[in-house]
């Protein structure tokens, strides 16, 4: 089992209110959710799907289609994908984007060729992942930032409100 895949798959556990698996190893994994298990707490944590999800990370087919969106959304669940080898996400890709290639395109490849194209793929979605993280943050500082300047604006506003309140007074006093 990769370590660092574990880890930041106990992390998103810990995000979504998971208690993950004793130990990070696969006896431990079983008991914390057995195949097959209809017990109602570990369904209702989705269990079986989390469980599915480190298998298919660890052997390459994840696929983000299989996944509630409030999980993807997460930003430790994209980062638990993001380092993922999707082994077979070029054959997705390749299915959904370009009429006229079959599951079998890849496989009929010479072996070097569809390892780079798989390596360069993999460069490229990793790239497009950290952009779209690197979004996300920024967009959030922003929302931030924006926030704290409409409460400035407000509280600038409020105080010129006042001191003009404080200005007519005193001229209303010197007049009278």
């Amino acid at each position: 089992m990769n370590s660092d895949l574990i880890d930041d798959w106990f992390k998103f556990l810990r995000d979504i209110n998971v208690s993950p698996p004793e130990f990070p190893n696969s006896m431990s994994i079983e008991a914390w959710c057995p195949i097959g298990t209809v017990d109602t707490v570990r369904v209702q944590q989705k269990r079986p799907l989390l469980r599915r999800l480190l298998n298919s990370l660890e052997q390459g087919t994840y696929d983000e289609r299989d996944y509630p969106k409030a999980w993807i959304q997460r930003r430790s669940f994209q980062k638990l994908t993001a380092n993922a080898t999707h082994s077979n996400s070029l054959q997705h890709w390749i299915l959904d984007h370009m009429n006229g290639y079959g599951e079998d395109f890849l496989l009929d490849l010479q072996p070097n060729l569809r390892h780079d194209l798989e390596a360069q793929y993999h460069r490229i979605t990793k790239h497009e992942s950290e952009l779209y993280l690197s979004s996300v943050s920024l967009f959030e500082k922003i929302t931030m930032l924006e926030h704290e300047l409409n409460k400035r604006k407000t509280r600038n506003l409020t105080n010129r409100t006042s001191k003009t309140r404080e200005r007519s007074s005193l001229l209303n006093r010197y007049e009278s």
